[in-house]
C-alpha cells in the first residue's frame, strides 16, 4: 500500500510552473466559452485545460551535488550518445565532442535545466531550419538556442535546444557573465502557432462546406520537414509523433566518458550524464545508479 501512495505522490503531486499559470487561466476561459456552445466541446476544453495542467508542471528533483558531475538538462528518450562537432555559434572548436542528446515530446516534463556549476559564458539563438528533430541535420541546422556554461576549472559544458517542425520558438532566458548552479531551472521551451495556420484554415474551410484533404494539408509544415501524412497510405504515427518532439543536446568537455546509454527515459537536474571523477561504463538512463542525492 506505502508503494501505491508512493506513487500516487510521485505522479500527482507537483508544481505548476509560474509561467503556466496564464496559459492554463486561458484554457479554463476557452473551456467555459466552449461549454456554452455545445457540452462536448466543453469536455474536449477541459481536457485541454487538464493537458495545459500536466505540460507546465514543475516537480522537484534532487541534484546530486559534487565537483565534476555533469546532471542531466531534459526529460524525454536518450536518442543519442555519441561524438560530434557542436555548433558553430558555441566557440567549442571544430573537432567533435561527446555528446548526449535527449528527445523531448509534449508529454514529458518541460522545464530545462543547467547541467554544471558555473558561469553562463554564451548564450545565444540562433535561426535556421525546421527538420524533424530526430533527423540528424537538425542538431545543426535547425533555430536553436545554446547555453554554454564554464565550470570553475575552464572546462566547458554546452545545452543546445533544438527547434522542432511544430515547436519552433526557443529561448534562453539567462544572461552572459551569470553563476549558475547545477539543476537549476532555466526556462522552458517556447512555441509557435505558426505551423498551425494552415491547419486552422483547413478547419475554418471545412466549416464553409468545402471538402478538404487535411492529410494534405498537414503537408504545409515546412520548410524542411517531411510529411507526417500520405494522401494514398495515409498518417504516418512515428512520422507525425516526430512533429511534436524537441530534441536537447548536452556536449560534454573532450574527453568525457558519459555515464548513460540510450535508454527509455532521460532526466532533468537528477541523472548523471559525464563524471570526471570516475570513468564508469555506460548504463542505461534509470539505473539507480545514475541518479541520487
Amino acid at each position: 500500500m506505502q508503494t501505491q501512495d508512493n506513487l500516487l505522490k510521485k505522479y500527482l503531486s507537483f508544481s505548476i510552473n509560474r509561467a503556466g499559470w496564464p496559459f492554463i487561466a486561458a484554457a479554463v476561459v476557452l473551456a467555459w466559452f466552449l461549454g456554452t456552445i455545445w457540452s462536448f466541446l466543453g469536455t474536449l476544453g477541459w481536457l485541454l485545460v487538464a493537458f495545459t495542467v500536466w505540460f507546465f508542471r514543475d516537480p522537484a528533483r534532487v541534484t546530486p551535488v559534487r565537483e565534476g558531475l555533469v546532471v542531466g538538462a531534459a526529460d524525454g528518450v536518450v536518442a543519442d550518445v555519441d561524438l560530434a562537432v557542436p555548433p558553430a555559434e558555441l566557440g567549442l572548436g571544430d573537432k567533435p565532442l561527446p555528446r548526449v542528446g535527449v528527445m523531448r515530446s509534449l508529454l514529458a516534463v518541460q522545464i530545462n535545466r543547467v547541467p554544471v556549476d558555473g558561469t553562463v559564458a554564451k548564450a545565444v539563438v540562433t535561426d535556421g531550419t525546421f527538420h524533424l528533430s530526430s533527423k540528424p541535420e537538425a542538431a545543426v541546422e535547425n533555430k536553436r538556442a545554446a547555453l554554454v556554461v564554464a565550470r570553475p576549472d575552464g572546462r566547458k559544458v554546452a545545452v543546445v535546444q533544438v527547434a522542432g517542425c511544430l515547436g519552433r520558438a526557443v529561448a534562453v532566458e539567462l544572461a552572459e557573465g551569470q553563476a549558475v548552479q547545477a539543476g537549476q531551472r532555466y526556462g522552458l521551451p517556447k512555441f509557435s502557432v505558426e505551423p498551425a495556420k494552415p491547419l486552422f484554415d483547413a478547419l475554418l474551410r471545412r466549416a464553409k462546406g468545402e471538402k478538404v484533404d487535411f492529410c494534405a494539408e498537414f503537408k504545409a509544415c515546412k520548410p524542411g520537414c517531411k510529411p507526417c501524412c500520405d494522401v494514398k497510405k495515409g498518417c504516418d504515427g512515428k512520422v507525425l509523433a516526430g512533429h511534436v518532439q524537441a530534441r536537447v543536446d548536452v556536449y560534454l568537455p573532450a574527453g568525457s566518458v558519459a555515464q548513460v546509454a540510450g535508454g527509455p527515459r532521460g532526466g532533468a537536474g537528477e541523472p548523471r550524464l559525464a563524471d570526471r571523477a570516475g570513468a564508469r561504463p555506460r548504463r542505461p538512463v534509470g539505473d539507480p545508479g545514475c541518479s541520487g542525492a
